[in-house]
């Protein structure tokens, strides 16, 4: 028996709450407030997109699933549990602490860290992974699934893909190793002046292919 709050309403607040909660919104939903601590875990799903009005603080586990919709979570939040975030459609996320994915799969995905980006489950971008991380970022499940990537980090990077893998630029101040079980193809996005912009740059760069390794760009 499905036992999720069944809501059609524009916007929610999140006030407060022992156990957990689970909701299921038929269309849009915007959150207003997320300043709960007592809960547990926060499972929404959704038939379109999920945005705030705000920020959001939130101790406990979130997930999240849109059917035809975008995740929009981007006002610098403060999630410090782990975060299940699922939808065919795009995902933007900002948090201040460490990202910690439960699981994500989403088109376009966007995320800016204040912290770390780490995962303990896999992660499926079908479209252009961009990822900002203030410290290092560590995604290295095998049953990642990246399309292409774009990365900032001011520590270290590790990325895992189990499929084919196209760089478009990594800068990390830190060490950089990259692995995947097809190929991988460092693009060349410069147009002008490129003589001193490397497409992957860290202190020590690690490109690991299962099938073959195409250059295009500089390193």
């Amino acid at each position: 028996i499905d036992k999720r709050l069944l809501t059609s309403v524009n916007t929610i607040q999140f006030n407060g709450s022992g156990g957990s909660i689970y909701l299921n919104e038929i269309d849009d939903l915007r959150i207003d407030n997320m300043t709960t601590s007592l809960a547990q875990m926060i499972d929404i799903t959704l038939g379109g997109d999920l945005s705030s009005s705000g920020l959001l603080f939130y101790t406990g586990d979130l997930i999240v699933e849109s059917k035809r919709g975008n995740i929009l979570l981007d006002k610098k939040n403060n999630f410090t549990g782990s975060l299940s975030l699922k939808t065919q459609g795009d995902i933007f996320l900002a948090n201040d602490s460490t990202i910690r994915l439960a699981a994500l799969s989403g088109n376009n995905v966007t995320l800016t860290s204040g912290s770390d980006i780490t995962s303990t489950g896999s992660v499926n971008v079908t479209g252009l992974a961009t990822l900002h991380s203030n410290g290092s970022t560590n995604l290295t499940s095998i049953d990642n699934n990246f399309n292409r990537v774009n990365m900032t980090s001011n520590g270290n990077v590790a990325i895992t893909d189990r499929n084919n893998l196209t760089i478009e630029s990594i800068q990390a101040k830190g060490n950089v190793e990259i692995s995947a079980a097809g190929p991988i193809v460092v693009a060349n996005l410069c147009t002008d002046n490129c003589g001193t912009i490397s497409a992957v740059k860290g202190d020590n760069v690690i490109l690991k292919s299962g099938q073959s390794l195409r250059v295009e760009g500089a390193l």
